[in-house]
């Protein structure tokens, strides 16, 4: 199996018609993944127990 895109999946898609969009991957300050990693916790938490996390952890 192939990784990766060729020349010959280009010329392909362009035969077809088909415009591929070639997208950016965001890169993130260590900052900012623990904002979004503690975003996740607070949202299992809820899926979990039904209601968000008491404030101040008590």
């Amino acid at each position: 199996m192939a990784k990766g895109f060729t020349d010959e999946d280009d010329a392909l898609l362009a035969e077809l018609g088909v415009e591929v969009e070639v997208k950016k991957q965001l890169s993130r300050t260590p900052r900012e993944e623990r904002i979004i990693a503690g975003f996740e916790e607070i949202l299992r938490f809820a899926d979990e127990h039904g209601n968000s996390p008491a404030r101040g952890g008590s």
